[in-house]
């Protein structure tokens, strides 16, 4: 075999190498967007007005004698409802040494549940907001909805309640405005946005005797769109509900402003009117042996707030 020449070794061919090896090229995936967490909308219902709003009824007359509200419908309420929560402002303006009308609020927004009408010397009232949270309940179980109360007892739209008065001391316009965007602010200061979807209104005794129905209308008017335009931002793109409830009988005018409030809900989709008439008012006797005939009783105030949800449920299911 041949050798080397300085070696001495056989000659050998060089040892065969592989070439380098080569990772294939890295490719990148393709850039995404983080997904952007959902927002939360919170459905918010306003329950405005005066003394019926706040709620006298008194809790201890149910199960009511008259067998509307039965013992288990009663136990639910009592229980309260998680998912349905609310904030209120009772008679803001009131002295305590007006009894009954005394002001009264929550800071923050608590399950739906008896004690939120007036404070009375000895047991337990509710609003329209009960009868209203067991029907939202019954109809989207589980869901969450926000009811913020703003009331006052004996008040009138005339004068109290009047857009055309905002800026004096003690209006009560101003008062839900001012109170309704701090509880707002509450709702959606986690990132949450709040809907609006209903204005609920229940008030006219105060000025049935007073002033002509359409007068009366032409005032609520401007407080819906002075309300409107204050919280543009909130509201669904159909439009929230707005639902008038009528007057009892024990009120002088209370056929023209019924009337008036009628005709108006005629004039609109979103318009509602929740006849109030058959709503007892003389069932429960209290401990002076009268009955609150300026007041609805227990069962009526739950019937009340049934009405009130079915009108808020018609509008949320229409597309």
């Amino acid at each position: 075999a041949p050798t080397d020449a300085t070696s001495g070794l056989p000659e050998t061919d060089p040892p065969a190498t592989d070439p380098p090896a080569t990772e294939p090229p890295a490719t990148q995936p393709p850039e995404t967007e983080p997904p952007t967490p959902a927002v939360k909308t919170r459905r918010v219902i306003l329950l405005s007005g005066q003394s019926n709003a706040v709620g006298h009824s008194l809790e201890r007359f149910l199960p009511d004698k008259a067998g509307k509200i039965s013992d288990q419908r009663y136990q639910e309420m009592k229980k309260g409802y998680s998912n349905i929560k609310m904030i209120y402002s009772n008679n803001p303006f009131q002295s305590v040494a007006e009894g009954l009308r005394q002001p009264d609020s929550v800071s923050e927004f608590i399950p739906v549940t008896f004690g939120y009408g007036v404070k009375p010397a000895s047991g337990t009232t509710f609003g329209p907001e009960v009868g209203l949270a067991e029907a939202l309940n019954k109809t989207f179980p589980g869901e969450e909805f926000y009811i913020i109360k703003c009331a006052t007892g004996g008040s009138n739209l005339r004068n109290q309640w009047n857009p055309a008065n905002s800026g004096q001391a003690k209006n009560l316009y101003d008062e839900m405005l001012s109170f309704t965007d701090a509880a707002l602010k509450k709702l959606t200061a986690d990132g949450s946005r709040a809907e609006i979807v209903a204005f609920l209104w229940m008030q006219g005794e105060g000025d049935s005797g007073y002033i002509p129905g359409s007068e009366y209308i032409k005032i609520f008017d401007a407080l819906i769109g002075g309300f409107e335009k204050k919280f543009d931002s909130y509201l669904p793109a159909k439009g929230m509900a707005v639902v008038q409830a009528g007057i009892s009988s024990q009120w002088s005018g209370y056929t023209r402003m019924n009337d008036a409030k009628k005709e108006w809900a005629e004039k609109e989709d979103r318009r509602y009117y929740v006849d109030t008439l058959d709503l007892s008012r003389n069932l429960d006797i209290h401990d002076s042996g009268q009955a609150d005939l300026s007041h609805y009783d227990a069962a009526a105030e739950i019937v009340l707030g049934n009405r009130f949800a079915e009108c808020v449920i018609e509008r949320l299911n229409k597309k």
